[in-house]
């Protein structure tokens, strides 16, 4: 069902949007790029160019195409992408009281959803896709699932501080978990993605959409 279009919630989004990014790149991305020396600097560099990369796309999507979700898709994911480069300029500890802990939980929400949603957008490339009309509640599912696994390392590093589950948690062996996750979920969303945008390709009956989709395809496989 298509989302009704409000023209003063249009204008929010792009402030918000625009203040986002303004905030992320001037508070905290040249702020580290400054200080930072050898590949650190590289690193935020390269940083501080997608963040304004992501922005610039975001609010040029926004302007030219209101009311589409695709927009609204592509801005969700690099908002997203954005604060997982934000939480690498903070010294994440577990345990270091409620501020620390309410981040931490962004940070594993922000790692853990950031493959779901970019089977989100490419299911939306060109238009939205086939195996979604055949599985609705797929996303939902995998969207749930994300957030799972996201509450449940939470709980199980926090433990690893404070230790109220009836079960010792090292937390060399959590984190490690935890990566091994992240990095199999990337895989597996990959996969997905590649899977539907080449299903895309195949069953897309104009020649644009059809080059659309073609081109985001080769670009997965090139980055993979």
């Amino acid at each position: 069902m298509p989302i009704p279009f409000d023209r003063r919630r249009h204008r929010l989004g792009l402030t918000l949007v625009a203040a986002f990014y303004a905030g992320a790149v001037a508070g905290v991305l040249l702020p580290c790029l400054a200080t930072a020396k050898g590949e650190a600097w590289v690193g935020w560099l390269l940083a501080s160019i997608t963040a304004v990369l992501y922005g610039v796309l975001s609010l040029l999507l926004l302007q030219s195409r209101p009311g589409d979700v695709r927009a609204r898709l592509f801005t969700f994911l690099g908002l997203v992408v954005s604060l997982s480069m934000l939480f690498d300029a903070i010294d994440m500890q577990v345990g270091a009281g409620p501020l620390m802990n309410a981040l931490l939980f962004g940070y594993l929400c922000t790692y853990l959803l950031t493959p779901a949603i970019g089977l989100h957008v490419a299911s939306h490339i060109p238009r939205p896709s086939r195996l979604l009309a055949r599985w609705p509640r797929a996303l939902s599912l995998l969207y749930a699932a994300c957030l799972a696994l996201a509450a449940l390392f939470y709980v199980a590093l926090l433990n690893t501080a404070y230790g109220f589950l009836p079960w010792p948690m090292d937390f060399g062996v959590v984190a490690g978990l935890l990566g091994t996750v992240n990095r199999a979920t990337f895989a597996a969303f990959g996969l997905a993605v590649l899977a539907v945008l080449y299903d895309a390709a195949r069953h897309e009956t104009t020649e644009r959409g059809r080059r659309q989709a073609l081109i985001v395809f080769a670009g997965m496989c090139r980055g993979r």
